[in-house]
């Protein structure tokens, strides 16, 4: 399989997608996230206060963010 950039396969879904990432990850550069903000169909979210795996660590956040994603989605 080709490996392509995370951003890069986002666009090539097709479809809206949402991509919520801990400030504080230590495995992914902060500046690795910036192309996510250029992408028209991709909504970007940055939780302070977590890190790699913001929905075990901030799961009430996570869950509002995805629920206010769908919601906005019906009917588009």
């Amino acid at each position: 399989l080709e490996q392509r950039p995370l951003a890069e396969r986002a666009i090539a879904l097709g479809t809206r997608a949402l991509a919520i990432f801990g400030i504080e990850d230590q495995r992914v550069d902060p500046a690795a996230l910036a192309p996510f903000d250029e992408l028209p169909t991709v909504t970007v979210e940055r939780l302070d206060g977590c890190g790699h795996s913001p929905m075990w660590e901030r799961p009430e956040i996570a869950a509002k963010l995805v629920r206010a994603f769908v919601d906005a989605g019906v009917g588009a």
